[in-house]
């Protein structure tokens, strides 16, 4: 099968989403449960949700979020980071709020960020005080060499 501009198979393509974050757990524990959208627009079978295949790695490209109950008119800024011994930052995104204190955006990165097979994703906003609505990752897989 040929590549797509991306150079990439498009078996290897990747579209993750979560929706509603529950703000009592800590997604930075284990990771947030992503399924993965599939072409035909069925979903994988869940639990267990998506994980990094071993032996590969996710390069995220693009990111959409969105965000309700905030403060109206007041900035947020969204932030991803890889699970692990010190949780790095990999991405931050920030948004002026509408007057209902709802926002949202799609980011496309140039050059995306990678997670490695066995490492997960959480998010959190900053200052916060509402709820992230629901977050859309896309990128695809290839071999971690």
């Amino acid at each position: 099968m040929a590549d797509t501009h991306m150079r990439q198979r498009p078996s290897d393509h990747v579209t993750l989403e979560v929706i509603g974050i529950n703000r009592d757990e800590d997604p930075c524990e284990t990771g947030l449960a992503f399924v993965r959208i599939h072409p035909d627009g069925s979903r994988d079978p869940v639990p267990p949700y998506f994980r990094v295949p071993a032996n590969k790695v996710l390069v995220v490209t693009d990111v959409d979020w969105q965000y309700g109950g905030g403060q109206p008119r007041g900035v947020q800024t969204f932030r991803i980071f890889i699970t692990g011994n010190d949780i790095p930052r990999v991405f931050e995104s920030t948004i002026t709020l509408n007057d209902s204190g709802e926002g949202g955006i799609s980011e496309a990165m140039t050059s995306g960020f990678v997670v490695a097979s066995g490492s997960g994703i959480c998010v959190d906003t900053f200052p916060g005080g509402g709820q992230i609505q629901h977050v859309v990752l896309r990128g695809y897989l290839c071999r971690n060499s």
